[in-house]
């Protein structure tokens, strides 16, 4: 498998797991601004402390990948250097959760739906209501 597979499959396995976790947590019982908070605090949590991020030789293959649009679209050009190297995980880092955002319309998923995180018969029930 390339690395570019590799990277993509474990992209979606974030975000599939992100949306597992957050459907069984929430279960339709919060919804709104504070659930969009909530599912970005995981991404960040989940994306942190990923090996693809901490472990330079993997947040190297990101970058090579991915380039840095994603951090200087955020943040310019300040931060890509750091003590004289490049900031390889912080650029990873944007990457990454930029690709599990995007991942997540692949997964037919959108969390500013406000039944998003809803099981199919509450999300009739809130549409019909509406």
């Amino acid at each position: 498998m390339s690395d570019e597979q590799d990277y993509n499959k474990v992209v979606r396995e974030v975000a599939e797991n992100l949306i597992d976790e957050m459907r069984e947590e929430f279960k339709g019982g919060v919804t709104g601004e504070r659930l969009r908070e909530e599912l970005m605090e995981r991404i960040h949590q989940n994306i942190d402390g990923h090996s693809w991020i901490i472990y330079t030789h993997y947040a190297m293959k990101i970058v090579a990948l991915k380039g840095t649009e994603a951090y200087t679209s955020n943040f310019g050009s300040e931060g890509l250097v750091k003590d004289g190297d490049i900031n390889y995980p912080a650029i990873a880092f944007m990457a990454m959760e930029q690709d599990v955002l995007e991942d997540f319309g692949r997964l037919d998923f959108d969390p500013n739906e406000p039944t998003a995180f809803f099981e199919d018969e509450q999300a009739d029930e809130v549409e019909a209501q509406s």
